[in-house]
């Protein structure tokens, strides 16, 4: 007779570290955009393919450069831009 066995983690698991190494990158200025609009930063700087960098600068009351320096930080650069997905009709 086979038996399973559960793993049980003792302490916190690898999604609570990966999300406090994420959070730990954020700034202060990050997370008061955070609160202001209510959403994860990463979705709100994230690449778009209809959105410039400009554009959501703008809309967020930021510099361009910003956009660039906070996605570098959150080690957004090699991010494609993210594709809407197939709608249900």
């Amino acid at each position: 007779m086979i038996t399973q066995r559960r793993v049980k983690f003792h302490g916190r698991g690898i999604r609570d570290k990966i999300k406090d190494e994420l959070e730990s990158r954020k700034t202060r200025d990050m997370k008061l955009i955070e609160r202001i609009y209510k959403q994860d930063i990463f979705f709100l700087i994230a690449p778009r393919p209809d959105v410039s960098a400009k554009e959501i600068a703008d809309s967020l009351g930021i510099a361009e450069s910003t956009i660039s320096k906070w996605r570098a930080r959150l080690g957004m650069t090699n991010v494609r831009r993210i594709k809407p997905g197939p709608h249900s009709t």
